[in-house]
């Protein structure tokens, strides 16, 4: 019988048969070089700086309508590490895991985890340098992620001045926009994209590295609790406030048409996270290079506003005018934290109120 057919359970095997019949295999096949098996893992040394993350693998929002994969889960374990390696501009290198999963948990499931870990380390350029498996109350998972600057400059969230311009390495919304697609009309009717988008997510490694070699960014933080999150850390860590451009007519047709069904603003949406793109603060005479950047590596880089003289603040701005906008992100420890509940957390980030009551309005 294979295993694609068992009915076993993780109690049946114990943790050691585990690891050498299912770990190992799948994050070390015979092709690739050694890398688990031992306490440590040993990574090949380069000159410069070690960018190193650790964060949480998140049950995908998939799962919420009915795709349960847990090669899906795997996936996004590698991605939400990966997307804070893009924001530091960092070659990725390593990848390791902590995982824990009740005895009751069939193998296929933690073997598909495992595969899916695999798959976007090898599609997001990660050696897997393995981790540690054990036994608990409910399946969890928490990655470490390592890439490599070299001697080239280190992008934090600090370091933006006022003219810089403030963008989007990757598109907003789009997440978002076929979650409702698929929310609406089932998973069977979205499409190719809109599924790599919800199941496969890519943040734009490639292109925050070449960026970062440019010279042009200032600073950056990555969209994994929110997009409006994402620029007050760097308006905070910089000192500085930041104006984004709110015109209408910015909003793509697809995501004004999925806020419509959804009721709620296209902004909200714009500015959601799952989208797993960084935002950058980048000098005002790069504008050539990054267009450049885009068409090499077919990335959209998207003007958001820019960064101004002030107290650190967001401000919406429409027809000349601006006004302070709330920091809508996802936050630990709150009551509308992802962790709390998927649909006080949606509810929270699509229909929250985007504008301030308080703050003084200004021009732009």
């Amino acid at each position: 019988m294979s295993l694609s057919d068992s009915k076993d359970k993780l109690s049946d095997w114990g943790e050691f048969r585990l690891i050498d019949e299912v770990v190992l295999p799948v994050l070390n096949p015979k092709a690739a070089p050694r890398v688990g098996g031992d306490d440590c893992a040993y990574l090949p040394a380069r000159a410069g700086s070690l960018a190193v993350t650790s964060d949480v693998g998140p049950r995908p929002l998939v799962w919420h309508l009915g795709h349960e994969s847990y090669f899906t889960w795997g996936w996004y374990a590698v991605a939400i590490n990966a997307s804070d390696i893009a924001s530091a501009g960092a070659e990725p290198l390593a990848f390791t895991s902590s995982v824990e999963a009740p005895s009751s948990m069939l193998v296929t499931d933690f073997r598909d985890f495992f595969s899916g870990v695999a798959a976007a380390c090898g599609e997001l350029g990660f050696l897997n340098a393995g981790g540690n498996v054990r036994e608990a109350p409910r399946f969890e998972c928490h990655g470490t992620g390592i890439g490599s600057v070299g001697d080239g400059p280190v992008l934090r969230r600090s370091g933006c001045a006022p003219g810089d311009l403030i963008v989007s390495v990757g598109e907003c919304g789009r997440f978002m926009t076929a979650f409702a697609h698929a929310k609406a009309n089932g998973l069977s009717a979205v499409s190719r994209p809109e599924w790599d988008l919800l199941t496969a997510p890519k943040p734009p490694l490639r292109a925050m590295s070449k960026l970062r070699c440019s010279g042009f960014v200032t600073a950056a933080s990555d969209n994994s609790d929110g997009l409006l999150g994402a620029i007050w850390n760097i308006a905070a860590a910089s000192k500085c406030a930041v104006e984004i451009d709110m015109s209408d007519h910015l909003v793509p047709f697809s995501i004004r048409e999925a806020a419509m069904s959804l009721g709620v603003s296209p902004w909200n949406l714009m500015f959601c996270w799952g989208d797993w793109q960084v935002i950058c603060a980048v000098r005002a005479e790069s504008v050539e290079v990054l267009n450049r950047l885009a068409a090499s590596e077919n990335v959209r880089i998207q003007a958001l506003g820019r960064a101004v003289a002030g107290p650190p603040s967001v401000y919406g701005c429409r027809s000349g005018r601006c006004a302070p906008l709330n920091v809508i992100r996802n936050e630990s420890f709150t009551s509308a934290s992802f962790n709390r509940g998927i649909e006080t957390q949606l509810e929270f980030m699509l229909k929250s109120p985007l504008f301030r009551t308080e703050g003084h309005s200004r021009q732009s």
